[in-house]
């Protein structure tokens, strides 16, 4: 629900040449603030809005916390320049990292990423990248890969022209081969959790369609980290939005209480 204490603005920065546009929701009240967020989306759901207003719902609750929350399209997705086929993982690595310090040279506070899918993946390396200006990734259902769930999101054939290719095509959506090449990997994500883990919440969907629970539960348990699961909950979360949107409060009222630096066990 929008209330007088907080305003949506449009916003905008560039990227590679490519300018890429965005939503700030901010609150009204100077006593509030707390801080920069910025939503990084997946890939599949591929714009600021996300699926079924994910990323807007999330935006809203930030700002009611006292949080400048941006939520952007990558370059090739949604309203920002460029096309979806010249899209790579390494050019929204980019991207995100060129918006990241943007917003930090004009405010001079740490920031906090919020990222979901694949867009999580992407906030653990940009953690991993800009280490004294990120202060805490959230992670929400994030992807990884492996033989199994690979075959589960794309089907035997789809994957086999993704290797010959290094492009498919997955329900009529263009997607390139550089976002499930190694940077994706369960070996790498694993590494990258472990890496950042003191930086890192998560939570996960227990009936995720993507990433079965099971193979999140083994990993994060092999980063020596405790996610939040959401019983029941779906990939976008879709049924439970209500349930995620109180854990991600719980989530950065503990972050505020504790200055930024938690280990977050449930």
């Amino acid at each position: 629900m929008i209330t007088q204490e907080k305003t949506i603005d449009y916003f905008q920065t560039e990227s590679n040449g490519m300018v890429l546009r965005g939503m700030k929701h901010s609150s009204n009240l100077d006593a509030k603030k707390q801080g920069i967020v910025i939503i990084v989306h997946g890939y599949f759901s591929s714009n600021k809005i996300g699926p079924h207003r994910l990323y807007v719902q999330i935006a809203n609750v930030l700002a009611e916390l006292g949080y400048d929350a941006y939520r952007f399209d990558l370059s090739g997705m949604g309203e920002s320049d460029g096309l979806i086929e010249d899209a790579t993982y390494e050019s929204h690595l980019k991207d995100l990292k060129e918006i990241i310090l943007t917003l930090y040279k004009t405010s001079k506070q740490p920031i906090i990423l919020v990222g979901h899918c694949m867009g999580a993946e992407l906030a653990i390396q940009a953690t991993i990248d800009l280490p004294t200006i990120i202060k805490r990734s959230l992670l929400l259902a994030p992807f990884f890969s492996n033989k199994r769930i690979m075959e589960k999101v794309f089907g035997i054939e789809s994957l086999d022209r993704l290797s010959e290719n290094g492009y498919t095509y997955r329900k009529g959506i263009f997607v390139s081969g550089s976002f499930f090449r190694s940077n994706t990997t369960d070996i790498n994500f694993l590494s990258k959790l472990a890496t950042t883990r003191d930086k890192l919440s998560c939570i996960i969907a227990e009936a995720d369609e993507l990433v079965p629970f099971e193979d999140s539960k083994k990993i994060f348990s092999a980063a020596n980290l405790q996610p939040i699961a959401i019983k029941g909950a779906d990939h976008n979360f879709l049924e439970t939005r209500q349930i995620l949107l109180e854990k991600i409060i719980e989530v950065f009222k503990n972050t505020q209480n504790q200055q930024g630096i938690i280990e977050k066990i449930v």
